[in-house]
This record gives structure tokens, sequence and C-alpha cells, in this order.
């Protein structure tokens, strides 16, 4: 009886390991990994449904290692255009890859602003976007954020020496100032 105990014990703990391996590799597999981050401080995730016709809402951030942080304030932009993780291997290899990086304040992409009426172009054009859908009435796939993460993510998109770039599913911005990392999706 206690064998049974053990090995069962045994296989528990593996499988839970296994688990938070997986799980650790999914949130670290959005950024870079010329960034060095191995850090996850903060995770916040809904979903509503899944496969086609489902919806889901994340806010990941990480902590930026003071190396790289001092080597992006170092170099600027450049840092980020020149990242050999910005080239895209295949189809089905999209999690930290990059290609387009700007310099905060956040600007909504030109492909947005063309899908837009000239009305919405006036308002969304001059003004930083939100990166995540905010918690209330506004949109029905919203996630309660901790207000000072959600002070964090509006600083961090709204003022200068930050850096950004639109991925696949969702942004990236790098604060290396505050050595923060986020990576925010909806869709």
């Amino acid at each position: 009886m206690k064998t049974s105990l053990k090995i069962f014990t045994i296989i528990v703990f593996l499988t839970f390991t296994a688990y938070k391996v997986y799980e650790y590799k999914f949130y670290i597999d959005f950024v870079p990994d010329e960034l060095g981050v191995y850090n996850v401080l903060y995770t916040k995730s809904e979903a509503w449904g899944f496969g086609p016709g489902g919806w889901d809402t994340s806010l990941y951030i990480y902590e930026l290692p003071e190396e790289s942080a001092r080597n992006i304030e170092k170099q600027g932009i450049n840092y980020f255009r020149t990242l050999p993780s910005n080239v895209q291997e295949s189809g089905w290899d999209w999690q930290g890859h990059y290609p387009q990086w700007n310099e905060t304040p956040v600007r909504i992409e030109q492909h947005v602003l063309d899908n837009m009426s000239e009305e919405d172009k006036a308002i969304y054009s001059s003004k930083v976007p939100e990166i995540y859908p905010k918690p209330g009435p506004e949109t029905a796939y919203s996630i309660k954020v901790d207000p000072h993460i959600e002070k964090l993510v509006d600083d961090s998109a709204a003022q200068s020496g930050n850096f950004y770039a639109y991925g696949r599913i969702g942004i990236i911005i790098v604060n290396p100032k505050l050595r923060r990392v986020i990576f925010a999706h909806s869709g």
C-alpha cells in the first residue's frame, strides 16, 4: 500500500512539474530570445470560448535583465532593428518575432487606420491607443488588471524612451529604465 502511494505521489509530482515547465515556456516564448528574459512577473488572461469564434485577452509582464537594459539604453532603437529573431523562420514559428520595432509613444498601425471611418481616424490617429481592453463596459472582452500594472502599461506605451513592436497576435513593449517587458494581446 505504501509503495502505491509513493508511486502515485511521484506521478502527480512529475505531471505537475511538466505542466509548470510547459506553462513557463509558453509565457517566455512571446519575448525575443535576445532579450534574455527569464523571469515572469505577472500574468493575467481570460478566454471566452475556443477555436474559431473564441476570444482571449492576455497581459504578461517580465523582468528585463540588467545587461539587456544597459545595451538597449546605449543602442536605442538600433538594438531592436538588428535582432536576429526579427526574421520569422516558418509559419509555425511566430512567437517572439517582431520585425518592425518603433520608439514609443505607441501609435496605431497604418493598416488599422486604413480600415477606419474618417471620423474615427480623426479621433484615434493622434492618441496613444489602448493596448489591451480596459475593464469596463466598453468591451465584452475585458480583463481586470491590478491598478499599478495598468499604470505601468499605460505609462510605458505613452512615454518616450521605450520601444514597441506588433507581432502576429499582440504587442510587445520594452521599458529599459524600469527593466520591464510587456506583452499584451486580445483576439
